[in-house]
């Protein structure tokens, strides 16, 4: 699941999303994420995902002829760098020699399994957010989703 099950009360005040990113910003760093896996040699078509520091989506943007799926995994990265507030690559090197970790991982059906391809946003030390790509199945999505986050780093600006 990629968003929060609708409230059980409807008459009351509606909670905002968690810290996160602009959505202007969001959507630049998705698009630009994009845009670098389809630049690449063979034309990946992936799935950007930028979410607020609670892995509650901004954007989610899956590039023409992107598949399903790689909306479901880049939600399970996004997952995985909110709960252990580390990039999804550290997660899966961790996943690899730690038994436990690994089994932890698997037993969530938000997570499942460690995949590379998410990374933390940071403002002053504090995660804000994560950007996410998935689809590149001989491993870019770590450097997709660099090019995503460089594209913002210098403009990064915070909403409530």
């Amino acid at each position: 699941p990629t968003m929060a099950p609708p409230p059980a009360d409807t008459t009351g005040p509606r909670p905002h999303r968690a810290v996160g990113i602009t959505t202007e910003l969001a959507v630049e760093a998705a698009m630009a994420a994009n845009a670098y896996c389809a630049a690449m040699p063979k034309h990946y078509a992936t799935t950007a995902l930028v979410t607020d520091s609670a892995a509650v989506p901004i954007a989610l943007i899956s590039y023409d002829n992107g598949a399903q799926i790689t909306q479901r995994i880049a939600m399970g990265k996004a997952q995985t760098v909110v709960k252990y507030k580390i990039g999804s690559t550290e997660a899966v090197n961790r996943a690899k020699t730690d038994a436990a970790f690994k089994a932890e991982l698997a037993a969530d059906p938000l997570i499942v399994a460690a995949r590379p391809g998410g990374l933390p946003i940071m403002m002053n030390n504090q995660l804000v957010g994560t950007i996410n790509i998935s689809g590149t199945p001989d491993g870019h999505d770590d450097e997709c989703a660099q090019a995503g986050l460089d594209r913002i780093k210098g403009k990064l600006a915070l909403i409530r």
